[in-house]
C-alpha cells in the first residue's frame, strides 16, 4: 500500500470520517487505508479492517480488490446473489457461527433502507460472537459498553452520531482515561 494521504489536514480527515460514518463506501475505504498507513495500533487496524469490509460489502471495487489482495476469500466474487440474506445470516448465527454472529451484530448497528438500528440486538450478537472467540466482536462489545456508560453519565448525548462518539472517546483517551485508551 502506498501512502496516499500524507497531505490530509485535520479538517479533511474530519470530513472523510463524517462521510464514512454516513455510509459512503469510498470514504470508508479511504479512511480505512489512512488508518492502516498512519497507525500501528491494533485497535486502529481492526477499525480500518471493519471500514474496508463495509465498503467492500457495498460493492466498492477498490475495497474488494484490497481484501482480495490480503487473501480474504469470496470478496472478489461476491455479488448480490451471493450475499447472504439476513435470514441465512440469522440461521448461521443461531447455529453458533461467530463470524455470522459478528456480521449480524454489525447489521443491527448500521441498518439501511429506513430500518431502525437496534443497539440492544447488536450488543447481544456481539456478546455471542465474542463468547465464541470472535476477537473483533469482543473489541466492539467493550467499546460500545464503554460508550453506553458514557451516555448514562451524560458525557455523550443519546442521539450522538458515530463521529461525536469517537471525538468524545478520543478526547478522554488523550486526557489519560485508561478505559478509553483500552477500548480504542
Amino acid at each position: 500500500m502506498t501512502d496516499n494521504y500524507n497531505q490530509l489536514s485535520e479538517y479533511e480527515l474530519q470530513l472523510l470520517a463524517s462521510s464514512a460514518a454516513d455510509g459512503d463506501p469510498e470514504a470508508q475505504f479511504m479512511l480505512g487505508e489512512y488508518m492502516i498507513e498512519h497507525s500501528g495500533a491494533q485497535e486502529d487496524i481492526a477499525l480500518a479492517a471493519q471500514l474496508i469490509t463495509m465498503a467492500a460489502q457495498q460493492d466498492y471495487e477498490p475495497a474488494r480488490a484490497f481484501l482480495t489482495s490480503l487473501g480474504i476469500s469470496g470478496m472478489e466474487q461476491a455479488g448480490e446473489e451471493e450475499t447472504p440474506s439476513e435470514e441465512n445470516l440469522l440461521r448461521e448465527a443461531e447455529a453458533g457461527d461467530p463470524e455470522a454472529q459478528y456480521q449480524l451484530a454489525l447489521s443491527y448497528m448500521d441498518r439501511e433502507d429506513g430500518e431502525e438500528k437496534d443497539h440492544a440486538m447488536a450488543m447481544e450478537w456481539f456478546a455471542r460472537a465474542a463468547e465464541n472467540g470472535h476477537e473483533m466482536a469482543g473489541d466492539q462489545l467493550r467499546f460500545w459498553n464503554y460508550v453506553d456508560r458514557l451516555k448514562e453519565q451524560g458525557m455523550i448525548p443519546e442521539d450522538a452520531d458515530f463521529m461525536q462518539v469517537m471525538e468524545t472517546v478520543i478526547g478522554l483517551a488523550e486526557a489519560g482515561d485508561a478505559e478509553a485508551q483500552t477500548v480504542l
